[in-house]
């Protein structure tokens, strides 16, 4: 992950490197990949997960959440500077 570039994929059959760019020109700022490293998923800069494609090289979902019920924020009960700062993919 690059905070200018986006996000950088390695092919290792092409021995080649591209990046994918967050939608709305989000910073990345933690992410995991599938097993089969097919998708991406990145805790953005604006609040959102995005799901990255690597065939096809886009950003392909982005996905919000709830807010949570008495939280004036959706990723924390106490305090208002909590943000989306990790990603865990399970198989």
């Amino acid at each position: 992950m690059t905070s200018d570039q986006g996000v950088l994929v390695y092919d290792f059959n092409a021995q080649s490197v591209s990046r994918i760019q967050l939608f709305n020109d989000a910073t990345p700022v933690a992410a995991d990949m599938t097993v089969d490293g097919t998708l991406i998923y990145v805790a953005g800069s604006d609040g959102l997960l995005h799901q990255l494609n690597t065939a096809l090289g886009v950003d392909l979902y982005q996905t919000s959440f709830v807010p949570l019920p008495g939280s004036p924020n959706n990723f924390c009960f106490t305090g208002s500077d909590c943000a989306l700062n990790i990603v865990a993919v399970k198989p």
